[in-house]
Formats: C-alpha cells, structure tokens, sequence
C-alpha cells in the first residue's frame, strides 16, 4: 500500500509503507541515519514484520550494501508493542553512497496491524538517529540541517475493507513466448469491483511493473529452449496480505524461425524444414514455429517465406504467441 488521498488500511490485513529518498545535492551523501517511528493512536499492539532496502542498481549492478561498503544496518525496537522505532544506517568509505540526483523508492516497512477498536489509526513519522545512537523524535533534537525533509506524521484509518481475488486474465500452466531482448509477458488481473491491483514476483527472473503486471526479463541466448517457472502474486490495493491471487506458470522461450532447436534462426533451420517437407527428416517439435508466414498452415509457402527472409528483403518469421 503506498500513500494515497485516502489514508486507509485495512483491518487485520499487512500494510506496506514505502519511503522515497532523494538526494537533491550536487554530490553523492555518504552517511545514511534515518529512522522510522511507527504507532497507533487507539494503543493496540503493532507486530513488525520487516524493514528492508528495495532492490536498488545505483549503476553498473552496484547495490546497497556496495554504495554503503564500510557498515549497512537496521535497527528496530521490539514488537507487539504500541509503539515501535526502527532505522536504516550505513556509510561509505570506497562506495559511491548516495548518488547525486537520486529520486527513488527506496525503503519498505512491513506491518501487522492488530486492530481493538473500530477506526484505530497506524501512525508514521520520522526520528532522527544521531551518532551516540538514541533515539531523538524529529524536531526535538539534532541538528535541523541534518535531519532529511519529511513533512509528517503520516497516518492510516483502519477500516475493514472486504476483498476479492484478481483474476489474471492470460494465466495458463505454459507459456510460449518468441525471444527478443527484453522478453515480456502481460499479467494483467482484473478484480469485481474494479479497484486497483498491484503486483510482485515470488519466483523467478526478470521484474514487474507494480502496478499494470508487465512482465519483462532479459534471457541469454543460450538459455532459449530452457523452460523455467514464473510466480507472480496479484492483490486488490487493500488486500495486500488477504486474498492474494497467484499465477504460476512454466515459461518457455523460443527463436522464431528455429525449426530444429538449436537456439538460433539460420540456414540449418531452412534445411530442416525442406528435409521434413521433401524428405524423411523429423517434424518441427513446435509446429507454431515453423508456421513462419503466420496463415495457419505448414506447407511450401512458408519454405519459400523463409528463404525471401534469409537471402532476400522479406520480413521476419511471424510471432505465433503475439
């Protein structure tokens, strides 16, 4: 759940609350001490479930525990408790820190709500967290040029808010899909009640869009004709950690034009097809491939499509699966 006009959880369920940084200096930070309170207004007990960097690149694969080289830590008070604290610190010594211009969301926190009384209030504000290691609450102490910009508390009305499962709407056991740098496949849900859903991967490579289900990875060439699993989770905008929707699929990822699976599209391939065609050779193992002008048919018109695309200005072989 990201902030919204709203300000709504919803009782019972995992709020996730995530945390933009944004360094608007000229030059790299390379000391991180922020620290997070987190409470609720009607007293009933919150259960931390984690703190934790998002996935990061700062450049050339460089993570977190990278830019920050020299210490990365968290720090959080002990839970089912009214009130809970938690930090995220690091610094740099040979480590880039911070880039200059960085405007990401970078931190995501957890949380149970434990909700008593009807309409209770998840409250989140920043504290500072100081070198002598206690904790000040913004703005008692530190110095005010030192404490990031925030702009809180922010705070969340628990209300019970009912929630249905996403259907994805192109989910099957496999999934064929033509190679191409990125490779992409939509796993869109719709929900009854028309209300947002979000999106994660639970297994397996590549990202997703968070919030239309565009699937994108980027699949070595020799790694064509290797099928692989896909998990990925869909959830309405409340329902993060109620009804959560799951597609899991075999993904199988193919050259267009490689008739005999050897991971590329070339003259060998045009050879295969005429032996199967005017010969005794072995049939295509995926019929849809060789369907290479995309009319439904195997038959000489794609040998001729084949060789107007290898030795002439034809187009591509068509994608089957597209």
């Amino acid at each position: 759940m990201k902030y919204s006009s709203d300000k709504i959880i919803n009782v019972g369920c995992r709020a996730t609350l995530y945390f933009r940084y944004t360094n608007d200096q000229p030059y790299p930070i390379g000391l991180i001490d922020n620290g997070f309170r987190v409470w609720n207004k009607g007293g009933s007990p919150l259960n931390l479930i984690h703190l934790d960097t998002l996935p990061i690149d700062f450049g050339s694969g460089t993570g977190w525990r990278d830019a920050f080289d020299q210490s990365f830590d968290f720090y959080s008070s002990e839970a089912d408790m009214p009130v809970c604290t938690l930090g995220v610190g690091g610094s740099s010594g040979t480590g880039q820190g911070l880039p200059a211009g960085f405007d990401e969301v970078a931190v995501s926190l957890y949380v149970w709500f434990y909700v008593i009384e009807y309409q209770d209030t998840l409250c989140v504000d920043s504290t500072w967290y100081p070198p002598n290691h206690s904790w000040l609450w913004s703005p008692a102490g530190g110095d005010p040029g030192e404490r990031p910009e925030w702009g809180g508390p922010y705070c969340f009305l628990a209300e019970t808010i009912p929630c249905g499962y996403p259907q994805f709407t192109d989910c099957h056991n496999e999934i064929n899909v033509a190679w191409s740098e990125p490779i992409t496949h939509d796993f869109h849900a719709d929900t009854f009640q028309g209300s947002d859903v979000y999106y994660d991967i639970h297994e397996g490579p590549g990202q997703i869009d968070t919030v239309t289900g565009l699937w994108t990875a980027s699949i070595p060439q020799d790694q064509i004709g290797h099928p692989f699993t896909v998990r990925v989770a869909a959830w309405e905008e409340w329902c993060s950690s109620c009804n959560v929707a799951e597609c899991v699929t075999t993904m199988h990822v193919y050259m267009l034009g490689d008739m005999n699976m050897d991971g590329a599209s070339d003259i060998s391939d045009l050879i295969f097809l005429a032996d199967n065609m005017f010969g005794d050779g072995e049939p295509p193992q995926v019929i849809e491939l060789a369907d290479v002008n995309g009319d439904g048919a195997l038959d000489i018109s794609d040998l001729i499509y084949l060789v107007d695309y290898m030795f002439g200005d034809g187009p591509p072989p068509v994608n089957p699966w597209a």
